[in-house]
């Protein structure tokens, strides 16, 4: 089942009640904006086999009234490159859906049903395209971003360090096409690899020239089942 809201506040709520403890070497906040926008699937799979749960919703602001825009899910069952599997929603429905077990891929044809492929390398390069949410959604503010250290803890054994998520007051907003406006939310970062474990994040921006156009943009992730077998018993 594609991420809720609701299933990221809980994780959130989990991890954040077992932080503390001992200070451990940790990235300085300053130097977290600049590792998030450099992080590589390469680094990603530094985690081992894992699961990806995110989603991403939008929604327009014109005049103070609002438009919904839908929501946008991944789900990712990653172990190497030749055991993965993966699925794209929209609003819930499947858009795309890949599974690759020793090398042989079976994907989504038009009939909803997975049949097998010749290549699986197409869908490679569909996952190293897709794998980045963070940037996704969260592009527009990716060079204005301020990170806070506000505690640390253990996601499944793997030590995390939190960090508040905001726009830089010395950053240069509304220089280029966009402007960004707010940015709040919070987010848990491996030490070992910097990868972003669990975080929720909101932010609102408008197009360069046009104020009264608001774009808010919701992002939660939550990367779990760290050291799981393989994709085939954790089907999208």
């Amino acid at each position: 089942m594609p991420l809720s809201q609701p299933q990221v506040h809980v994780a959130l709520a989990l991890l954040a009640s077992v932080a503390g403890g001992c200070r451990r070497e940790a990235a300085p906040a300053e130097d977290m904006a600049l590792a998030t926008r450099e992080l590589s699937f390469g680094d990603i799979t530094q985690l081992g086999p894992h699961r990806l749960d995110a989603a991403i919703a939008r929604a327009l602001i014109f005049d103070g009234k609002r438009t919904e825009e839908g929501e946008e899910q991944l789900q990712l069952v990653w172990s190497s490159w030749d055991d993965f599997q993966f699925a794209r929603r929209r609003e819930g429905v499947v858009v795309s859906q890949v599974q690759v077990a020793g090398g042989v891929a079976r994907a989504l044809g038009a009939d909803g049903a997975l049949h097998p492929v010749l290549d699986v390398e197409p869908y490679r390069v569909e996952l190293r395209m897709a794998w980045d949410v963070w940037g996704i959604g969260l592009g527009v503010f990716q060079r204005a971003m301020r990170f806070e250290r506000l505690a640390e803890g253990d996601l499944e054994g793997r030590a995390t360090t939190q960090y508040g998520v905001s726009l830089d007051p010395e950053a240069q907003l509304g220089s280029g096409r966009t402007v960004p406006l707010d940015l709040s939310g919070t987010v848990w970062i491996d030490d070992e690899t910097r990868v972003r474990l669990l975080g929720e994040v909101t932010g609102h921006w408008h197009p360069h020239g046009n104020p009264q156009l608001v774009h808010e943009v919701k992002l939660a992730l939550a990367r779990s089942d760290f050291g799981l077998a393989g994709p085939a018993g954790a089907a999208p």
